[in-house]
């Protein structure tokens, strides 16, 4: 198979996933070396992102390499104007982008930097506090250097939300924060529970988010314990990348229904999902089903 032959492969949605294609990538190391150039070359041509799949398939290859190259088109990508970033992953976003993120990234002040820059969108800031919080759970990186960050960071942006004006928009910052200290329950420690209160008793975090039961449990809960449940839910990288894109429902009969459907320049506003799931889709403002409190879209639905 030769790499316009792969490109065009990987580029659009087929009957079925691209196997071939993705494992001669893989295997090839020319053809490899072609892949990273085009995803650092797609990175900043948002036209193309909106349009191609091919991205999405490098993330992940990449990912299940830890090829620390895709870090920066990653981040140029996060980058992008809410709207085109919707466009350019839809709902990979809240789903393996994290993922991705963590598996390549060589950088964690990098990945601080954008989480305090307001200028990004709030669910792009969201998914790096999640892929700042993956090696930890991965057994890759300390707990306390990144816990002293996020707490100094959840004060900053305490603080700044309580001195605005009425008239400003704060619903983007108050989700942050809810990330925040959705973080620091998630790795923390007892000793975190005063800030954790404090935080809540600000009235800026969101009871849909995490309930203060929730908070308090999680975070005086035993590590052991919460790397066994994560572990059940959720990889911290890409361990399979063709395994997980297999699964997307972009690729089944049902999807395809005889005819190919392009990708869509946008989603609709209640799209689907990238793949099926057997139970009818949880909204992301539900309560979780893995029974955990919180509401889904802050839990297995990150």
């Amino acid at each position: 198979m030769d790499w316009q032959q792969i490109l065009d492969e990987l580029s659009v949605v087929r009957d079925g996933y691209p196997v071939a294609a993705a494992r001669a990538v893989l295997e090839d190391p020319a053809h490899y070396e072609r892949m990273v150039a085009e995803l650092e070359r797609m990175s900043v041509q948002p036209a193309e992102l909106r349009e191609s799949m091919f991205h999405l398939h490098a993330m992940h290859l990449l990912a299940q390499r830890r090829d620390t190259r895709a870090f920066r088109p990653l981040l140029a990508i996060a980058a992008l104007p809410e709207a085109e970033l919707d466009a350019a992953l839809d709902d990979h976003l809240t789903e393996s982008f994290k993922n991705c993120v963590a598996a390549v990234s060589d950088d964690e002040a990098a990945l601080r930097a954008f989480v305090e820059d307001r200028r990004h969108g709030k669910w792009a800031r969201i998914v790096m506090i999640d892929a700042l919080t993956l090696p930890v759970f991965a057994g890759d990186r300390e707990a306390a250097p990144l816990l002293a960050w996020l707490v100094e960071t959840g004060d900053r942006t305490l603080a700044w939300l309580e001195a605005q004006h009425a008239s400003v928009d704060t619903d983007a910052e108050a989700m942050v924060m809810d990330g925040l200290t959705g973080a620091v329950a998630e790795i923390g420690g007892p000793e975190h529970l005063p800030t954790l209160r404090r935080w809540w008793d600000s009235g800026w975090l969101d009871p849909q988010v995490a309930d203060w039961d929730w908070y308090e449990t999680e975070v005086n809960r035993p590590w052991a314990e919460r790397l066994q449940r994560f572990g059940r839910h959720h990889d911290a990288y890409v361990p399979d990348a063709i395994g997980l894109m297999q699964r997307w429902y972009c690729w089944s009969d049902r999807f395809h229904d005889g005819k190919e459907h392009p990708r869509p320049a946008q989603r609709p506003e209640a799209a689907a999902g990238t793949f099926r799931r057997d139970a009818p889709k949880v909204g992301r403002n539900d309560p979780c089903p893995c029974g955990s409190g919180r509401k889904f879209k802050k839990c297995c639905g990150a």
